[in-house]
């Protein structure tokens, strides 16, 4: 017989796993813009050094 404690227990679980998996993809999700903003900054100082070596040779 299913009484309504289980029923209550085993939703609070549920929706507990749910946000711990939501909060672990926001993490993620923030990790990866703020190494991609890290990435972005490193190709413009590659970029820039680039450019001021080719206009020092010309």
């Amino acid at each position: 017989m299913i009484n309504s404690k289980s029923v209550a227990a085993r939703s609070a679980m549920s929706s507990r796993t749910v946000v711990d998996a939501l909060r672990r993809d926001a993490m993620f999700i923030w990790n990866v813009l703020i190494s991609a903003v890290f990435v972005a900054f490193a190709a413009l100082a590659v970029a820039s050094a680039l450019i001021d070596l080719i206009s020092i040779r010309h």
